[in-house]
């Protein structure tokens, strides 16, 4: 028995390491998503979180790109990689506007390109006519200088956030969306020196239909409907004439002239006099 226990040891010895090997890479595999797709949106969800926390974005946002690139490469049908590789590029693009980077024009014009290609495949998805009307109005602002007629500036944004709300109607989050379209175009509407308020009354219509819709989202929008109230109620600014680029030593300067200019968007250039 001593001899026959001996053996069944030695046996359990030597298969241990293989077995604990086999057991580790199984717990790597199952933590790793199998597809392209499924990475991407994992490293997507990954930059959404570091955002909220107040994070950084690219690192897992690029990653979710390249992962999305392989997703797209390894089946250019499938309208859900296109789809999503859009939305990842368009929600970089955003994060990085609010903080002075207004250079990724290319990022939010690729983001579109990849909507077209989803809804060519699939040309009733709400989510990813939703989804292209905030690249297309995020590129609109990007273009803040630009002269033109506003409306006109925001209309292919709107021609999408629109049609998205027909098409889903009770769908609160899309009127949010719509919402802050309209919020950002009458903050740009009224440091033009144009009309704003039917804009910023439009975005109180547009959050008081989201939280009827979903009243557990009306906290969270409180914040919204009052910006958007204080616009409305607002006068229609004097058109600012100084000068596009501040420059400031430090970026709080650049950031209080802005104040004081009353314009919305500003450049600080590092080293400038003042």
């Amino acid at each position: 028995m001593i001899l026959v226990w001996r053996g069944v040891r030695g046996t359990l010895i030597r298969m241990r390491w293989p077995a604990v090997l086999l057991l580790f890479v199984a717990a790597i595999q199952e933590s790793t998503p199998a597809t392209p797709l499924a990475r991407g949106r994992a490293k997507f969800e990954e930059a959404r979180k570091a955002e909220k926390a107040g994070g950084d974005f690219d690192p897992a946002g690029n990653a979710a790109i390249a992962a999305f690139d392989e997703a797209v490469k390894a089946d250019p049908a499938s309208a859900e990689a296109w789809a999503a590789r859009g939305e990842v590029r368009a929600s970089m693009a955003a994060w990085r506007m609010p903080r002075g980077d207004f250079s990724k024009r290319a990022e939010l014009q690729s983001a579109i390109a990849d909507f077209d290609e989803a809804l060519k495949r699939d040309p009733a998805r709400a989510e990813w006519i939703a989804g292209r009307g905030f690249a297309r109005w995020k590129l609109t602002v990007a273009r803040i200088f630009a002269r033109g007629n506003i409306d006109e500036l925001f209309k292919t944004a709107f021609e999408d956030l629109d049609q998205a709300v027909k098409l889903r109607p009770t769908d609160a989050s899309i009127h949010v969306l719509r919402g802050d379209a309209l919020q950002e175009k009458a903050v740009y509407a009224r440091f033009r020196a144009d009309p704003h308020k039917a804009d910023a009354g439009a975005a109180l219509a547009e959050y008081a239909e989201a939280a009827r819709l979903d009243p557990a989202s009306a906290p969270g929008l409180e914040s919204r409907i009052a910006a958007s109230r204080k616009l409305a109620d607002s006068p229609v600014a004097v058109e600012d004439r100084g000068p596009s680029i501040t420059w400031s030593k430090t970026w709080e300067l650049a950031r209080r002239e802005a104040a004081i200019r009353r314009i919305p968007i500003f450049f600080y250039v590092s080293g400038g006099a003042g």
